[in-house]
């Protein structure tokens, strides 16, 4: 249950990120002077209206007095609370009527002329972090491109992080607080500079596990071995996607620039997933007719929609020129899925095969110095095994002066590629590389054991419960057994491998899965 895993944010400044005010203080005022200008029928019918398709003619007229003041609140609060809606006055028979439609609003107001960044806090449930911006974008009528973040979160959890939109003003964003479903965007404030990728010292995770079997003290081992001395820094299962089409396999097509294949990865049919997507990867299979495989989305916004709409507008001999429809960040994800893989191959080989020590010819990076050396028989003295980096692999980093680097050629060379290949002729597919701790030992770990009978019950407060006043329900009595675990991790760090080191099991999502619904049955 993606409840039982919540993620926040620990941005630049050391500072865990919560969701704490979704309001907006010009929006209070709107509030108080709008809304009770409306009936509550009609303010029904405003909210109907705005869940409909953009396509729809449908007007809904409101008679209003001859107050251009009382009129001017009410076209403010339309315009505020339902940014889909247009509304305009109009005069008929010598009476004034506010005619709202759907469609964002056209009317002109300086104060909407916003071109700071607008820096929020987004909440999130069981949605990727690029769902929930093109959620959010598409509501606003907006390019996706103009929202920005640190790092992406895990869709199957509660998340919170910064996001950064440019030109949105704040007003707009708290607006859309009443039509979003798993999404609450709040904590707005002005900002002169964007997010980039890589501006966040980390995450806090707070996880709960249910289901424990074995002697507490057992328990309390794991835990004290992990909060010594780490785990493994593996990148995660859901860093190469929840279905049988792996990103790596589309990062590999990329880097190979076979633009064929790729595309028929992303397209390919599989189980698991959005109806209407799996409706469209349906037909694109029995027609590779791509303006049909589009109807089946409706207005649906996905990955496939773009390279679908791509491939609409480029012959087949273009594919690279479809491909770039995809927003460059989801087509970095595809590439690097590739270099975790490969990452992932070689660290588990190394641990494997080699001492767990620190060897001649390693590669290094000490906390205070981002520079990377190579340890020599002069140097091995000092440095520690939690300074051992492995690079991912690209056309600008070190590789290991041992026999590790000759399993980076063997892996690359098996699929293909070598390392000139990350230096691709197009730059979008170019990947310099970058350097990966081998071992992480968390910031934070704290951790306690809890029992609960109901397994329904709610064993861990979201920022959401602490705004409305809600508490966890757990009375720690029961026959079931739970440890509620509490990480804080460096950027790029997978909570989930921790829990594979104390629990020794899958943590891949269609394993968790499995385990749910055997639970379920259990439970019937």
């Amino acid at each position: 249950r993606y409840s039982d895993f919540i993620v926040h944010e620990i941005n630049l400044d050391g500072n865990v990120v919560h969701l704490t005010n979704i309001s907006f203080k010009e929006d209070a005022e709107v509030d108080e002077d709008g809304a009770c200008l409306f009936t509550e029928e009609q303010l029904d019918v405003l909210k109907r209206l705005s869940g409909s398709p953009k396509e729809s003619t449908e007007k809904f007229i409101v008679q209003v007095k001859d107050d251009k003041e009382v009129r001017t609140k009410m076209h403010n609060y339309i315009r505020n609370h339902f940014p889909k809606l247009s509304s305009e006055t109009t005069s008929m028979n010598n009476e004034k009527n506010i005619i709202v439609t759907v469609g964002g609003n056209k009317r002109d107001n300086s104060k909407n002329h916003f071109r700071d960044y607008c820096k929020f806090v987004l909440y999130k449930e069981n949605k990727s972090t690029m769902e929930a911006i093109q959620y959010i974008s598409t509501i606003l009528r907006v390019n996706h491109s103009l929202f920005s973040f640190a790092g992406t979160k895990d869709k199957r959890a509660i998340t919170t992080q910064e996001v950064t939109a440019y030109g949105v003003h704040p007003r707009k964003l708290a607006g859309l607080n009443k039509c979003l479903k798993n999404v609450t965007l709040g904590d707005f404030r002005t900002s002169k500079t964007p997010l980039k990728l890589g501006d966040l010292k980390g995450n806090h995770f707070e996880i709960i596990i249910r289901n424990l079997d074995g002697a507490n003290v057992c328990i309390e081992n794991s835990l004290s071995m992990l909060k010594r001395n780490g785990f493994i820094n593996y990148f995660g299962m859901q860093r190469f996607g929840a279905t049988e089409v792996c990103n790596s396999r589309v990062g590999k097509c990329l880097i190979q620039s076979d633009w064929i294949t790729a595309i028929e990865l992303i397209l390919k049919p599989r189980n698991e997933e959005n109806d209407l997507i799996m409706e469209c990867r349906k037909t694109w299979h029995e027609t590779h007719d791509p303006s049909k495989a589009l109807q089946a989305l409706k207005n649906f916004s996905c990955i496939e929609r773009k390279l679908l709409e791509g491939l609409c507008r480029h012959t087949p001999k273009n594919s690279v020129a479809a491909l770039s429809y995809i927003p460059r960040n989801m087509r970095l994800m595809y590439l690097h899925a590739y270099q975790s893989l490969i990452w992932n191959k070689i660290v588990s080989k190394r641990f494997q095969t080699l001492k767990s020590e620190v060897l001649i010819g390693d590669l290094f990076q000490s906390s205070d110095d981002k520079s990377v050396s190579v340890v020599s028989e002069e140097n091995i003295g000092y440095v520690k095994l939690t300074d051992v980096v492995l690079p991912l692999p690209g056309f600008d980093v070190k590789y290991p002066d041992n026999e590790i680097k000759i399993w980076y050629d063997e892996l690359l060379s098996s699929d293909g590629l070598h390392v000139n290949s990350f230096n691709h002729k197009i730059r979008d597919y170019s990947l310099s590389g970058s350097y990966r701790k081998i071992i992480v030992i968390p910031d934070v770990c704290n951790w306690r054991i809890l029992n609960y009978q109901n397994a329904e019950n709610s064993l861990i407060i979201t920022d959401k419960d602490v705004m409305e006043g809600f508490s966890s329900s757990v009375e720690n009595e029961g026959v079931n057994k739970a440890l509620k675990l509490e990480l804080s991790l460096p950027a790029s760090s997978y909570a989930t491998m921790a829990i594979r080191e104390i629990t020794k099991q899958d943590t891949s999502s269609a394993n968790q899965t499995l385990l749910t619904r055997n639970l379920d049955e259990f439970n019937k």
